[in-house]
């Protein structure tokens, strides 16, 4: 963001510039050392304090031009925040508009990136403690893709579509869906928003639960998905489809 100010800056006319929010907190400012942060602070709470009166019977101004005896305080809306510019009194507003439009969109995409990014961590944090050991996908939970092995005596299954998981996942699977049995599972890469059913294998030499919250796929599941190893796929059970427990849970 101190780029984008600081591009403003460079129009003929402009002294400083400062970015805040709609509650009144300082986001960014770029200023003469005169300008100190607190000074900047109060700038930017009256501001906000003052975007009420600021509106108008269409949704509020565009631009507002405050003129004092040597200078002028322009301050332009943005979607949740507020850009306030001093400038000097012959500073040319038509140019500074046309700066400040181009400067705008730059912003709201500075503004909107970070939030973004917050409110997926606010969904994996939610996620991930929903169901212990495996994070809540849609309709499903997550597991993470694994590549079986190729070797020579997995070269055959991995030309077929097969999976399989560990005890614990399975468990986990049959919990969150209420259902003590299962022998196929739907699995759905989200990414490419493909879908299929396979046979599933639990994995039972497991003691050091080194596929905990997997699924082992052959190359030519993998395939069929669209997936990659270390993708996360959202596996589901077809409840009442009519399929066969597995034994010994």
């Amino acid at each position: 963001m101190v780029g984008v100010l600081q591009q403003i800056n460079t129009v003929p006319g402009v002294m400083g510039s400062l970015l805040c929010n709609d509650e009144g907190r300082l986001v960014e400012g770029v200023f003469p050392p005169l300008f100190d942060t607190s000074m900047l602070e109060e700038a930017a709470s009256a501001i906000a304090d003052g975007a009420l009166a600021l509106e108008g019977p269409t949704g509020g101004a565009d631009l507002i031009d405050f003129r004092f005896g040597e200078a002028r305080v322009v301050v332009k809306a943005l979607t949740s925040s507020y850009l306030l510019l001093l400038c000097a009194k012959e500073v040319n507003l038509q140019l500074l508009s046309m700066s400040l439009n181009v400067a705008a969109k730059k912003l709201e995409k500075l503004i909107a990136a970070p939030k973004a990014q917050t409110d997926l961590k606010q969904v994996s944090d939610k996620t991930e403690a929903t169901v212990a050991g495996l994070p809540v996908l849609g309709r499903g939970l997550g597991l993470k893709v694994q590549l079986m092995k190729s070797t020579s005596s997995t070269y055959w299954d991995n030309m077929l579509e097969t999976v399989a998981i560990s005890r614990f996942s399975s468990i986990q699977i049959s919990d969150h869906f209420k259902t003590a049995s299962f022998k196929k599972l739907k699995l759905t890469n989200l990414a490419t928003k493909t879908s299929k059913k396979f046979p599933v294998r639990v994995i039972r030499d497991d003691s050091e639960h080194m596929f905990d919250g997997k699924v082992v796929i052959s190359l030519a599941a993998m395939e069929s998905l669209g997936a990659k190893q270390g993708d996360m796929l959202m596996a589901e059970l077809d409840i009442g489809g009519g399929f066969l427990g597995w034994e010994g849970r």
